[in-house]
């Protein structure tokens, strides 16, 4: 946990210093994996994830859809999320930001095409600069899967 650090907490009498800003939760930066990452577990069946097509739409909007199959032996709903990746930032960023998600009911050896919508929110950060959200052009990974460390889809666009 990240606020153990003895500089970190407990901070004072009746207060917890709060230091990592955007490097909490799953965006943390730690040598420890937590034990169970963010999606973890969120079904009772397995699903298989393939054909992965990342579309622009226009100026910093991108479509993605991939496929889910439920594998497992009972129907079953799964939680399907979709990451965002800088791969060169001008500032500090997560290495990856959860963007998109959406829950889909499959029955067993059911396939169903999962659409997710990324608009300019999705890559953009502010900057303190011109005090205002801005997009860097440049390379951006699309990532999508069960839970913030199962992604086995990725592609990469450039805005």
């Amino acid at each position: 946990c990240p606020t153990s650090d003895s500089e970190l907490f407990p901070g004072g009498e009746d207060e917890v210093v709060y230091r990592e800003g955007l490097f909490s939760g799953y965006r943390a930066k730690t040598k420890t994996p937590p034990r169970y990452e963010f999606g973890y577990g969120l079904s009772y069946s397995r699903f298989e994830y393939s054909d992965m097509t990342v579309e622009k739409l226009g100026d910093n909007r991108v479509s993605v859809s991939f496929d889910v199959k439920n594998i497992g032996n009972m129907d079953a709903a799964e939680v399907v999320q979709v990451y965002v990746r800088d791969v060169k930032s001008s500032v500090p960023r997560p290495l990856k930001e959860l963007k998109g998600y959406d829950k889909v009911y499959l029955k067993k050896g059911e396939t169903k095409r999962i659409g997710i919508s990324l608009d300019r929110d999705a890559f953009a950060f502010y900057d303190i600069n011109t005090r205002s959200f801005i997009v860097e052009e440049g390379e951006f990974e699309i990532l999508a899967g069960a839970s913030s460390e199962d992604l086995p889809l990725k592609q990469t666009i450039t805005l």
